[in-house]
């Protein structure tokens, strides 16, 4: 075998060895988030599972206290999952009603950062997507409900 391919094939086979060590890692970070989440008696809407990194989502929720973060929520432990604060643009521009609370944290922006995300039920997590797409289609957007 040519040294060229040799080497090519060290690299695939060493990059594969660490992409199987970061995934379990990963996994146990996952294990870590429902066991803390069944420790706080909250339930998880992926079992943690989600899209962003493991590590990243536990220190949201550890943050929020595996808690929804609307104030007043009424199942505030129930169904938990992780929102980009920043991505309601259309709701913040357009609706005078916008939770305040929301407003506020609007402007840490749509990152993938501790201080981007925050941890609410899925009922709120569906009402904020909800009242966005209203707006986008020109429809008077549906109440806020705690």
């Amino acid at each position: 075998m040519p040294l060229k391919m040799l080497t090519w094939a060290q690299r695939k086979t060493t990059r594969a060895r660490k992409l199987a060590v970061k995934a379990k890692s990963q996994a146990d970070v996952v294990k870590q988030i429902q066991k803390e989440a069944k420790e706080n008696g909250a339930s998880l809407k992926n079992a943690g599972e989600g899209g962003l990194d493991p590590e990243l989502a536990l220190e949201v929720f550890r943050r929020a206290s595996f808690t929804c973060q609307v104030p007043g929520c009424k199942t505030a432990k129930q169904d938990l999952d992780l929102d980009h604060i920043g991505g309601h643009a259309h709701e913040l521009e357009q609706d005078p009603k916008a939770a305040a609370w929301l407003k506020a944290e609007a402007a840490k922006g749509k990152q993938n950062t501790p201080e981007g995300l925050h941890a609410v039920c899925a009922r709120h997590h569906d009402l904020f997507h909800d009242r966005e797409r209203d707006i986008e289609q020109g429809e008077k957007p549906r109440p806020m409900t705690k």
